[in-house]
């Protein structure tokens, strides 16, 4: 890669922000520190040509400290992974692909700099890599592979593909069942939004349908409550949507009529805090993971949006 692009807003995302915690670094200065050291390891891994396409084979969470030299670069390196600056390649591709091989990734690096990568003499091995399914399948067809030559259920034919491609580009968020067998990715360094305070979005909360909500998942969830099951599309959606339709996010997430009457209600009163809510619970896979039912953490968000505590007089 020739350059590198780093949101202008990374200063404020949260995963950089659990960064520095993990750094045991809170204070200004300090996050001015880690800051240079984040774009010192950006730059080492981004400028060589064996792991610029964000996948880093055979390297340890004290090498990626390293790179970013830090004065503890193990410290360093766990504080990434449990940021998620990076992911193991063990939880992102099937073990086919890995073939015993052990690493991390960053997030989307090579499905963003496809167009400059497709050009290499080992693309067909990369194109493996695309986390994007619907992608994926696409340029592997164009370099002439076909899905008996990938692990099973990793690649559609370019017959199936293009009309979901197609699909997509229109607007429509769903993937194919086969390319979710793995985990999603989170967005890379360049496309994540703040967590902090979002722009207020144009929202009509008279809308009662949203062509983008399937609420084929809602109902009882494994929990006992009500709410889609938590998947890899339904967290795609929410990181797409959650600035500018939150309440489309909020359907998706639980779409019952009950539900439905206290999104509608928050987004009213408060969008901002309910755009705020969401960012944080998808902000990173780590925080996604942890959560055991979104439409219980967004039902008390809502209900204390719109149900404020009274203060008590004396």
């Amino acid at each position: 890669m020739d350059s590198l692009l780093i949101d202008t807003n990374e200063w404020g995302n949260r995963r950089f922000e659990d960064l520095c915690e993990r750094l045991e670094e809170d204070g200004e200065p300090s996050k001015y520190l880690v800051m240079g050291h984040l774009i010192r390891w950006c730059l080492k891994w981004a400028s060589d040509q064996e792991t610029d396409a964000g996948l880093l084979w055979e390297i340890t969470e004290k090498r990626l400290g390293v790179w970013a030299e830090w004065p503890k670069p193990l410290l360093f390196g766990r504080a990434l992974v449990a940021a998620g600056y990076v992911q193991t390649v063990e939880s992102v591709f099937p073990p086919e692909l890995c073939r015993g091989r052990t690493g991390f990734m960053v997030p989307m690096t090579l499905d963003r700099a496809w167009n400059m990568l497709r050009h290499r003499c080992n693309a067909r091995e990369l194109v493996l890599f695309l986390t994007d399914p619907i992608k994926r399948s696409i340029r592997a067809a164009e370099l002439g592979l076909t899905p008996d030559q990938a692990p099973a259920g990793w690649l559609l034919s370019a017959d199936e593909a293009r009309p979901l491609a197609a699909k997509q580009q229109a607007g429509a968020t769903s993937a194919p069942a086969g390319g979710q067998r793995w985990p999603n990715v989170g967005p890379t360094l360049e496309q994540r939004n703040p967590a902090g305070q979002p722009s207020a979005p144009n929202v009509d909360v008279n809308v009662k349908e949203d062509t983008n909500v399937s609420t084929s998942n809602v109902g009882q969830n494994e929990n006992g409550g009500t709410g889609s099951q938590k998947t890899g599309d339904l967290l795609a959606f929410l990181r797409q949507n959650k600035t500018d339709n939150p309440l489309a996010c909020l359907r998706r997430i639980d779409g019952t009529d009950r539900a439905g009457s206290i999104w509608v209600k928050a987004v009213e009163t408060d969008p901002d805090a309910v755009i705020t809510k969401l960012a944080n619970m998808v902000e990173t896979d780590t925080a996604w993971c942890k959560i055991c039912s979104p439409a219980a953490v967004m039902m008390a968000c809502c209900m204390k949006i719109i149900k404020p505590t009274r203060r008590r007089n004396g």
